[in-house]
């Protein structure tokens, strides 16, 4: 008698253990997607905030910086020369005077900004920022390249409240293989300068 209820409790604990295991199962598919959808907004959030800090840091070195936008990023906290770029590409743009305002000012922005571009959730922003037209109508962008075309989707409609990848201040092209160049426009308009 006693063999046959061990055998019942058995039987028992093993249903109950598979009960349980569904049950749990069931409750972590039922969360999964609220959790994925909570890191991806995490995720562009911190991507959008980061690029809104460089963007007014930037155009702050450009109101102090004899209206010169820099050539890099990484000028926002690293100190220029007579020799750094501006956006147009023009070497030797600082003069003297301009690199002691940037020593009397910056740094620009309390993020440190390595020489290689600064790490996001998302990607990389590089470093550079892209050379402007010859006729320096057109904005200032940084660019984030190699995201995934779903992250700049769910950027674009972080920052601009719709996915329209051609309009507003985030673009980005037709994906290549699944990724594509992200570009965050920093200034509101087109400038006619560097």
């Amino acid at each position: 008698m006693s063999l046959a209820r061990t055998r019942e409790r058995r039987g028992f604990a093993y249903i109950w253990a598979m009960v349980t295991i569904a049950v749990l199962a069931a409750i972590i598919a039922a969360a999964a997607p609220y959790l994925y959808s909570t890191g991806d907004a995490t995720r562009m959030a911190t991507t959008a905030t980061e690029l809104r800090a460089i963007g007014v840091a930037v155009n702050t070195f450009e109101q102090t910086e004899a209206r010169k936008f820099p050539g890099k990023i990484s000028y926002l906290d690293i100190a220029i020369t007579t020799t750094s770029a501006n956006s147009c590409w023009a070497t030797n743009a600082f003069s003297g005077a301009d690199v002691t305002t940037w020593s009397n000012n910056a740094p620009y922005i309390t993020t440190y900004l390595p020489t290689g571009g600064i790490w996001t959730p998302i990607g990389l922003i590089r470093d550079s920022i892209p050379s402007r037209s010859t006729n320096h109508s057109d904005s200032i962008w940084l660019e984030l390249p190699g995201v995934s075309a779903e992250d700049a989707r769910l950027l674009d409609i972080t920052i601009d409240g719709t996915a329209d990848s051609t309009k507003d201040t985030v673009r980005f092209h037709v994906p290549v293989n699944d990724t594509t160049t992200i570009r965050f426009r920093v200034t509101p308009r087109e400038l006619n300068r560097c």
